[in-house]
């Protein structure tokens, strides 16, 4: 046996003797890793304390902390793995425990208990949640944080909302006009666009719009934008927005909304070149040409063109 093994093995028989029970604790205090000790204990080198199931370590520590197991276990209905980390088992201990003992179906109650219990406690405990966050002048962003139909998709953490609200307050209240870029840049949000969709979703509205103002700032600047296109010749909104400047959307609604007067639509006739087409035909005609390939070629009418006004009764060309 090679030297290094030897070693490996009394360190492992060394932690076995303290307080490791599973292969992870022995790997921790021994730094063997856990192919090594489980090659070891097929081999017959250690005896694992631990194979599923009670060990004379766990049989001496359960009835220690029985009370503590029970209550957690069918008080509480706390699953098999939260009872083990709380006192210092596996979750396969636990569980021999419980089906040997014949607890199984009272720590199946207890779970259902736990799971009818869990969502009065939820919507308990986010009622207070709001109601604290009213007291301390930020329940808006809590309540909105809270309610998935108000707050669809957006991805906000509590405490950018938390932040939004106390920079909107406190601007409000110092008569400061912050945009939604300022409101983001302040509250550390990364995008603008959702500092409006909070902002409206909490019911606070943005500080350049009101019930009488329902535009931003820069509305009556693209209104004398607008007028002034109008004034130069622009008709359609496509030229309207094209020498303004402003979006053609924004025109549009302006329009429909009644803030500009665009002048009336004056639909452009299309040029007609039926009259001067059936000219050039009867020049040709008169010239010789018969079929209406040849007129066609001499006169630079379509084919397609002079076989329509044959068909109308504009010419008579022989088929």
């Amino acid at each position: 046996m090679h030297q290094k093994t030897k070693d490996n093995i009394e360190k492992i028989k060394k932690a076995i003797e303290g307080d490791a029970v599973t292969v992870s604790e022995i790997f921790e205090k021994t730094n063997v890793t856990e192919a090594n000790i489980y090659r070891y204990s097929s081999l017959g080198y250690i005896h694992l304390p631990y194979k599923g199931g009670l060990t004379q370590f766990h049989r001496g520590k359960i009835p220690e902390k029985k009370e503590l197991i029970h209550m957690l276990l069918f008080d509480e209905g706390r699953t098999y793995e939260d009872v083990g980390e709380r006192v210092g088992l596996s979750r396969e201990s636990i569980r021999s425990y419980v089906k040997k003992r014949g607890y199984k179906e009272r720590h199946e109650e207890a779970k259902k208990r736990r799971k009818a219990i869990k969502p009065n406690l939820e919507n308990a405990i986010i009622k207070f949640t709001i109601k604290k966050g009213y007291d301390e002048c930020v329940g808006e962003a809590v309540e909105y944080y809270f309610d998935k139909k108000r707050r669809n998709r957006s991805r906000l953490l509590l405490k950018n909302l938390i932040e939004l609200v106390k920079v909107y307050k406190q601007a409000e209240k110092d008569g400061r006009k912050l945009s939604y870029k300022e409101l983001a840049e302040l509250s550390g949000i990364k995008n603008t666009s959702t500092v409006g969709t909070a902002l409206k979703g909490m019911g606070l509205k943005s500080f350049y719009w009101n019930v009488n103002e329902p535009f931003p700032r820069n509305k009556e600047m693209k209104i004398k934008k607008i007028n002034k296109a109008i004034a130069e010749g622009a008709e359609t909104a496509g030229e309207i927005s094209e020498k303004s400047g402003v979006p053609y959307g924004s025109v549009t609604y302006y329009r429909d909304k009644g803030y500009i007067k665009m002048p009336k639509k004056t639909r452009k006739r299309k040029y007609n070149k039926t009259k001067e087409n059936l000219e050039l035909i009867s020049i040709v005609m008169d010239e010789g040409a018969k079929t209406a390939k040849e007129i066609s070629e001499k006169s630079g009418v379509s084919y397609k063109n002079v076989k329509y006004y044959r068909r109308e009764g504009y010419i008579k060309v022989p088929k």
